[in-house]
């Protein structure tokens, strides 16, 4: 049989080691949580740079378009002589320049992090405002866009009027 003594011994032994088993394993974890938090930290902050230059690149061509969209819009309004819409798109062109700029501010506003690069929760809501600012960005493209492909409709229609004239007059 076994010697009751040796049991205690084995059991105090066996105690040790699990107790020695738990705190390194619980080290061990707080090691790796806090590398988890940085690389997931990290990962965020190359996520949103990325985001950033991709938008402030839209962001540098909306003025483009949107000066596009203005000679497009004055010739044909032009040749229609509507000048009322003519007017509120300019002064619409006024104000989504001026959106612009903000928007490109906002991006470096956005983009400087300075001491909050660790924190997890800045990064999470800063990615949040870039989607706001890219669906922001988005709209306004689009805006153009669709300005752009309505004069298009209207001059196709004043192109088939003008055929038309001079057809009637042959």
């Amino acid at each position: 049989m076994s010697n009751p003594e040796a049991l205690s011994y084995v059991g105090a032994i066996t105690g040790v080691i699990g107790a020695i088993s738990g705190i390194v394993g619980s080290v061990l974890g707080v090691k790796a949580y806090r590398r988890n938090s940085r690389d997931k930290a990290l990962d965020l902050r190359v996520q949103l740079h990325r985001e950033v230059q991709e938008l402030s690149h839209d962001c540098e061509q909306l003025p483009d378009a949107i000066a596009l969209g203005l000679r497009s819009r004055r010739a044909v309004a032009s040749a229609v002589g509507n000048t009322g819409a003519l007017q509120l798109f300019t002064d619409g062109c006024a104000q989504d320049t001026e959106r612009t700029t903000a928007l490109s501010a906002q991006l470096a506003r956005i983009d400087d992090l300075g001491d909050e690069s660790e924190d997890l929760w800045v990064l999470e809501r800063r990615l949040i405002e870039i989607q706001r600012v890219r669906a922001e960005i988005a709209q306004l493209k689009s805006r153009y866009q669709a300005a752009m492909v309505e004069d298009d409709k209207t001059r196709e229609w004043l192109r088939a009027s003008a055929i038309a004239r001079v057809g009637r007059r042959e």
